[in-house]
């Protein structure tokens, strides 16, 4: 049951509902704001290159300070990349331009971007018009959508713009060192991105595209290694120039544009540097550069030379030394004659030739205990003078050598004794004598018959005579100002005279060579 106060309520609570719900119709309506605009296009300006613009009308006047979140819709077809993202001159409705701040930097990873439209002083009307300039880069057709938080607290406005992706001609190159000193392995990996067909060259440092350039020799024909978009494995690889090879294409062809075909190659390096390769296939297509870069370790070297003198077998000889590491003053090489061999270091001694380069000043060369010389051997320091020497220095040590046979003088230099030594060699003839065993013989083979050079050992022309009947000959010739002159044992003088004449006393001398008639 109810009381008398809750009965009141009831009946007057209808009637001041009414009365309240009257009064407010007659109030004027309060317009609902409109959410905020954004547009978006794009223009092609490079290769797969867009420059976009996002308008944004924030329909609410934003202070200085406010930040509008922009951001890319992800997946997409392109990617933000420099320059950043700027506020266009032609924005309108704000006091001053805003500014565009990436926190973090610009973020690229995954085909991502974000960035804020800072409000400048002053702030924005409600119907500003902001337009942000942007470069994109696409990698696909398709739409790039981006979402705009002019208030955080209320859904983004999402707009987008179509991009066409053009598949392009694209080269790449790796370059991985061996087990092998200055020896890489580089792939080279080409996309030409049009259809091919059977028969068709993938041409690689060939004219009329660039030749290879770089500080490499390729040591062997190359080979194909991964293969994407083809039945067969193009082949075969054919070397047309120490740098220069083509593949052909297989007899299904490589279909669309996005086939690719690696080449493997062993190279060996002379320098630290890039190696560019271009490929090309029509001639209508321009060729495709792609560049890897090497590191060449410079190796310790050691070379000899060596040359005659006015004395028979008796050499000059030059051992020159690249260290490929830097010396300090005072540093010690040791050089070592390998043994046995057919020469013996002999005085003067071994000297530091003035043709070195790379040494503040020149190294000098000891002989502890003095130059050693018997059984073939020898060996000295060369001592690093006061300033060092550099790694790429060439330190040449000029030697005298006394020959005793023919064959390779060698000789090994350890620049540092903990690593092995460098071995050089350089060839030495043994120049024989043209004087005979003994005088009045003969030195070479007298054959049976007709004619034989020979050398005799001097001695009279009488003394001639009988060792040319002793050896079975009837005469013996030798050559006077580019004519014969002959000499017959037991003929009469007058017969001889010519020959006796150029020998006055009729003394031969030892080494004079003959001609022996049989």
């Amino acid at each position: 049951m109810t009381s008398r106060s809750q009965r009141f309520v009831l009946r007057v609570l209808p009637a001041l509902l009414v009365a309240v719900f009257g009064v407010l119709a007659l109030l004027p309506a309060t317009p609902a704001s409109a959410a905020p605009s954004a547009a978006k296009s794009c223009t092609l300006t490079g290769t797969n290159v867009y420059t976009c613009t996002l308008t944004i009308t924030p329909t609410v006047t934003a202070a200085a300070g406010n930040p509008w979140l922009v951001k890319v819709v992800t997946p997409g077809p392109g990617t933000i990349t420099s320059p950043a993202p700027v506020v266009s001159s032609s924005t309108t409705g704000c006091t001053n331009l805003p500014s565009v701040t990436t926190p973090g930097g610009l973020i690229t990873a995954g085909n991502f971007a974000d960035y804020n439209v800072v409000i400048g002083s002053g702030g924005c009307a409600a119907n500003a018009v902001v337009v942000v300039t942007e470069t994109v880069a696409v990698t696909s057709s398709g739409q790039v959508c981006q979402t705009v938080w002019v208030n955080p607290m209320s859904p983004g406005v999402t707009s987008c713009a179509t991009v066409e992706f053009s598949a392009q001609p694209a080269a790449q190159k790796t370059c991985t060192l061996t087990s092998t000193v200055n020896q890489y392995t580089c792939l080279f990996t080409v996309t030409p991105a049009f259809p091919a067909v059977a028969g068709d060259l993938i041409h690689v440092n060939e004219a009329p595209g660039p030749l290879m350039t770089g500080p490499a020799t390729i040591l062997a024909t190359p080979t194909v290694g991964t293969v994407t978009g083809c039945n067969e494995v193009p082949s075969p690889v054919t070397m047309s120039s120490s740098t220069g090879y083509h593949a052909q294409i297989g007899a299904s062809g490589c279909a669309g544009t996005s086939w690719s075909v690696q080449f493997v190659e062993t190279v060996t390096v002379t320098a630290s540097g890039q190696i560019c390769q271009s490929f090309w296939m029509v001639a209508a297509v321009p060729p495709v550069t792609a560049c890897a870069s090497v590191v060449y370790t410079p190796q310790a070297a050691a070379t000899k030379t060596c040359g005659t003198t006015a004395t028979p077998n008796v050499y000059t000889c030059t051992f020159t030394i690249t260290p490929a590491l830097a010396a300090n003053a005072g540093d010690s090489w040791l050089v070592q004659v390998v043994t046995p061999g057919p020469g013996t270091l002999t005085t003067p001694s071994p000297v530091v030739s003035s043709s070195t380069t790379g040494c503040t000043n020149l190294p000098t060369v000891t002989t502890p205990g003095g130059l050693i010389t018997a059984g073939n051997f020898a060996d000295y320091n060369v001592l690093i003078g006061s300033g060092g020497c550099t790694a790429g220095a060439s330190v040449s040590i000029t030697e005298t050598v006394t020959v005793t046979a023919s064959g390779q003088l060698c000789q090994t230099v350890w620049i540092n004794t903990g690593s092995p030594g460098l071995t050089a060699c350089a060839t030495v003839e043994l120049a024989k004598s043209l004087t005979g065993p003994d005088p009045g013989k003969f030195e070479g083979v007298i054959a049976p018959s007709g004619v034989s050079l020979v050398v005799f050992g001097g001695g009279s022309t009488t003394t001639l005579g009988s060792a040319v009947t002793a050896a079975g000959g009837t005469s013996v010739w030798i050559t006077v100002n580019g004519a014969f002159v002959g000499y017959k044992p037991g003929s009469p003088a007058f017969v001889n005279a010519t020959f006796n004449a150029t020998f006055p006393g009729g003394q031969v001398p030892s080494g004079t060579i003959v001609l022996i008639v049989r």
